[in-house]
């Protein structure tokens, strides 16, 4: 349970699982820079562009444990994920856009279903070199 005791939390890693399927991926990418040397220092310019598209799978399945209902979910979801990635090569600040829509089927508590998922998020920051 969490600190309220309110809401219970279990180690997802026994019941859900989140794979790729080797080979099926395609990456693109370009990348344009300019690097100056002179009497003022040294500079870089420029930028990354990339994108990766790739198959993964979701499987949930929880039959092995107790839930408080009695009931069971189950389902297996195939996915199409995209991630689409730039760089500042000067500033080194770094955007990433994914995106991951896929369709399923399974048991959600007992119950037959047909599954649509659909999920996508926004990452930013400043790249910190080691």
């Amino acid at each position: 349970m969490d600190s309220t005791g309110t809401n219970i939390i279990f180690n997802l890693s026994t019941n859900f699982t989140f794979g790729t399927i080797p080979g099926a991926r395609v990456h693109a990418d370009s990348q344009t820079s300019t690097s100056t040397s002179g009497g003022s220092g040294n500079s870089v310019s420029g930028a990354l562009a990339e994108t990766v598209t790739e198959i993964v799978d979701v499987h949930y399945d929880d039959s092995g444990l107790t839930t408080q209902d009695g009931t069971h979910t189950s389902f297996f979801i195939t996915c199409l994920l995209t991630r689409k990635t730039s760089e500042n090569l000067a500033t080194q600040q770094i955007k990433d856009n994914i995106k991951i829509e896929g369709n399923g089927n399974g048991t959600v508590r007992d119950q037959t279903a047909v599954l649509q998922f659909t999920a996508g998020f926004n990452i930013s920051g400043v790249m910190d070199a080691p």
